[in-house]
């Protein structure tokens, strides 16, 4: 699994200690605000809503659950989402 972020975000330092907890292999990219890593850019929801057509709107941030609730639900994701689920005991 790929994290991306900044070891200074609690969330991120969060995440990657459950996942040592875990014991999954963990690849953190170091990246701040801005950043143009393609993998990123292909993996955030601010900058991938383009092909549920939706647009982030700071001003409504339910958008962003709308936006994962559709991604969730596409057939294409499910096997990840199992396998996920599987992975954290869920």
């Amino acid at each position: 699994m790929v994290l991306f972020g900044s070891t200074i975000s609690p969330f991120v330092r969060r995440t990657a200690a459950v996942a040592a907890e875990k014991g999954m292999a963990l690849e953190l990219r170091q990246i701040g605000l801005g950043s143009k890593d393609p993998d990123f850019l292909k993996a955030s929801p601010f900058v991938n809503l383009g092909p549920i057509d939706m647009t982030a709107d700071a001003a409504k941030p339910p958008r962003t659950a709308a936006h994962v609730a559709a991604i969730l639900a596409r057939p294409s994701f499910a096997t990840m989402v199992a396998q996920e689920r599987a992975m954290l005991g869920l």
